[in-house]
């Protein structure tokens, strides 16, 4: 559970910086984002971002790299007696 909200958070935090950034310049950026946690990388697109800041839904990637990250970390739990 803890794992589960600090991901959320991060994310979360994560998808606020961006919009703010994004919003309030006028430069080139990147239109996809590589998220990584451990040996597990995803990329995902700044508006999937941008939506899961705004309005806390995940697209499929996101929900798929967020699901992947929980599942391993809580085998990794229980294998520590975390």
């Amino acid at each position: 559970m803890f794992l589960r909200s600090s991901v959320l958070l991060g994310l979360s935090s994560l998808g606020f910086v961006l919009v703010g950034w994004l919003t309030g310049t006028s430069v080139l950026a990147a239109e996809r984002v590589v998220l990584k946690y451990k040996i597990i990388q995803q990329s995902v697109s700044v508006a999937e971002l941008s939506t899961f800041a705004e309005t806390g839904q995940m697209s499929p990637d996101l929900e798929a790299y967020y699901e992947t990250v929980e599942s391993r970390s809580e085998k990794g739990a229980s294998r520590t007696g975390g």
